[in-house]
């Protein structure tokens, strides 16, 4: 009667080992899954981070830029002499340029009207 007893247990720790090897390698599993998890936590987190801080880096030089190069056109906007809302010639033959005093008084006859 002893004998069966052991045989059975014997049996049951067999089963229990193999239980036990199954549960360790899902659990490798899940590990291996988690840390791929945290990892592309870090990776999403670095991809909003780096264009914000690069944006905040590089951003007020080139906006300088641009403010400085459109300017001219600011001002012109602005830049009325005060006589019944007209533009004022000089300030707008500095932002053409090429363009003669008499192209430019024949703009402004132009918008003005």
């Amino acid at each position: 009667m002893l004998e069966q007893p052991s045989i059975n247990l014997e049996e049951k720790l067999k089963q229990q080992q193999e239980m036990l090897e199954v549960i360790m390698k899902q659990n490798k599993k899940i590990q291996r899954r988690l840390t791929l998890i945290v990892v592309a936590g870090y990776v999403k987190f670095f991809l909003v981070l780096f264009p914000l801080l690069a944006a905040i880096f590089f951003l007020p030089p080139l906006l300088k830029q641009v403010t400085q190069q459109y300017s001219a056109l600011f001002d012109i906007s602005s830049g009325t002499n005060g006589q019944n809302g007209t533009f004022d010639a000089a300030a707008i033959q500095k932002a053409v340029g090429d363009l003669s005093p008499k192209d430019v008084q024949e703009i402004l006859g132009v918008i003005g009207r």
